[in-house]
């Protein structure tokens, strides 16, 4: 997989370019963060539940394997590898902050979205375990950007 710091620049400068939402629909980071758990199997991406739930495809080909990136209007950007990259990869969930958001509140939101308490929690990152899946999330900042990604990936027998 690629840089993941250098897709999540490339994923959050296409966000303004993505159609709006539909009316009423308003996706927050912590909602992404569920639509990737519910979607992550230990197969890949169930990619039908996605576009099911209103996600919509865009497939990115570049120099590294194939992406897909999944947008709802202008909230959170999810991305998968495609094929048998999507499992290894998981999904990951991008998203731009804004100066006022804090980490310490995202973790709240995901905590409350999720129904699960932190496993671990550092300076760098945050882990919860739901059932067989694993969620890690992290800051991500350069010198234009703020934002935060989180990883979803299933959890092995015997790793958990």
């Amino acid at each position: 997989m690629p840089d993941l710091g250098s897709l999540a620049a490339l994923t959050l400068a296409l966000a303004p370019q993505l159609p709006a939402a539909a009316p009423g629909t308003v996706d927050t980071f912590p909602a992404g963060v569920r639509a990737c758990l519910q979607a992550t199997i230990p197969s890949g991406i169930d990619e039908a539940q996605l576009k099911a739930a209103g996600w919509n495809a865009y497939d990115i080909d570049g120099d590294g394997p194939p992406l897909r990136i999944y947008a709802r209007g202008r909230g959170p950007i999810l991305m998968t590898g495609t094929g048998a990259a999507a499992k290894e990869s998981g999904c990951h969930v991008l998203a731009s902050r804004g100066s006022t958001d804090s980490l310490a509140a995202t973790v709240d939101g995901i905590t409350k979205e999720l129904g699960a308490r932190p496993t671990e929690s550092g300076s760098e990152a945050t882990l919860w375990i739901v059932g067989d899946k694993g969620v890690m999330l992290a800051g991500e900042e350069d010198t234009k950007r703020t934002g935060v990604r989180a990883t979803i990936v299933p959890i092995a027998e015997g790793m958990k």
